[in-house]
């Protein structure tokens, strides 16, 4: 039975989630803390699975509340539910926390957010999935540029010019902001030159996202070909699936999201080109020759695909969970409890659209999508978008 803690100084609310989560009472052991100091109590007297709490408390507050529960329980999902302005309830916590909710929030949606969190800790925390990315090798901390922009934006008052300057320190990273900027994604009439202007347009916590994409590529470069795999066309596929994706989502908070998730989706494929170039080649070798997703024969061969190996990785740096479940399920989105279309759907449709409009589409391609799921858009109630959605991934891939 997963242990789920609420963290809240208004018992009102408490009592409210009370009643309206009753019903999950025999899969889940719930516990109701009044402020953040009861609730960090409650933590350390025995662990839990998820934490969900609000940010403005008197006392300790939520973003030092997971302060401590990232240091002390890394395992934990830690979950913010505030009514506290969005931006700044996000800056404050955004090193600490794998997702936000606002408040008001109707109990199905908790309920989700909460049941997928806990499908994706186990993902990640999957003792098989753990070995089989330990043979591959140690991998990497969280890059330096990254983790500095991540730091600033946890600290009151952060603008463009600071990012804008930690930006600056590395030509390839301004490179590929300003490419980004300027990309037909945006449609700007004028040429952006000024990182800091760049900054300011796309908004902080899209230009941190771009900069973690330019950090790993070039971080993972593969010493040794890997037989069918090319890092350019890659890049090339990666970039399409993410201006695909972000064009996808009808929320204007989900694009950032939405965007970096498709530019890293396939962050496992540059990991297992640089630390285990035989597999890869191995599993894209039948993969080919059985006319096949390289996905499913990965799974056949090693247990795991390279899905999975780069959710790892990210879960590992505590990206925002939205990004990693997109990243984990891009090639099964029918293995998580969606209600909705949002970002872990719009990756998988992206993704799958790219490869269709692909050059390469007809050479028997190995790192394809399986075909578009259409009993999994059923479902999600979208099924009949798909023209326009197909119109959208021409006009992105256009020459």
């Amino acid at each position: 039975m997963k242990r789920i803690i609420f963290v809240d100084d208004e018992p009102q609310l408490l009592d409210g989630l009370r009643s309206r989560l009753r019903r999950n009472r025999k899969r889940w052991e719930m516990v109701f803390a009044s402020g953040g100091e009861e609730g960090l109590e409650q933590i350390r007297s025995a662990p839990f699975d998820v934490v969900v709490s609000d940010m403005r408390m008197p006392g300790m507050d939520g973003a030092t509340l997971l302060e401590h529960v990232k240091r002390e329980s890394p395992r934990t999902a830690r979950i913010v539910l505030s009514g506290y302005a969005k931006m700044e309830a996000a800056y404050r916590a955004l090193p600490v926390a794998h997702q936000f909710l606002s408040k008001p929030c109707e109990a199905e949606i908790i309920e989700n957010v909460i049941e997928r969190a806990c499908r994706l800790q186990d993902l990640l925390h999957d003792e098989s999935i753990q070995a089989a990315v330990g043979a591959i090798g140690e991998l990497p901390c969280a890059p330096r540029i990254y983790s500095a922009v991540t730091e600033a934006l946890g600290r009151a008052n952060v603008d463009a010019e600071v990012v804008a300057d930690l930006i600056r320190q590395d030509p390839s990273i301004c490179a590929r902001v300003l490419q980004v900027v300027n990309s037909a994604f945006f449609g700007l009439r004028q040429t952006m030159t000024d990182v800091r202007d760049a900054v300011a347009y796309l908004g902080i916590f899209f230009v941190r996202n771009i900069v973690l994409s330019a950090e790993l590529i070039s971080s993972f470069k593969p010493s040794a070909a890997s037989a069918g795999f090319e890092i350019d066309v890659l890049q090339r596929h990666c970039f399409a699936t993410a201006s695909i994706a972000a064009h996808l989502v009808e929320e204007k908070d989900a694009t950032s999201d939405a965007f970096t998730a498709g530019i890293l989706h396939d962050l496992g494929l540059l990991v297992l080109a640089t630390r285990a170039p035989e597999r890869l080649s191995a599993s894209i070798a039948m993969a080919k020759q059985q006319r096949r997703p390289v996905h499913e024969v990965e799974k056949e061969l090693h247990g795991f695909t390279h899905a999975e190996v780069g959710a790892y990785l990210l879960g590992m740096w505590g990206l925002p969970y939205p990004i990693v479940e997109a990243i984990a399920h891009h090639h099964t989105p029918e293995k998580v409890a969606q209600r909705e279309f949002d970002v872990l759907s719009a990756v998988y449709v992206a993704d799958c659209l790219a490869h269709e409009q692909s050059p390469h589409a007809e050479d028997g391609d190995a790192l394809q999508q399986s075909p578009l799921n259409l009993d999994y858009l059923e479902r999600l109630g979208v099924a009949g978008r798909l023209p326009e959605w197909r119109e959208i991934a021409r006009k992105q891939m256009a020459p």
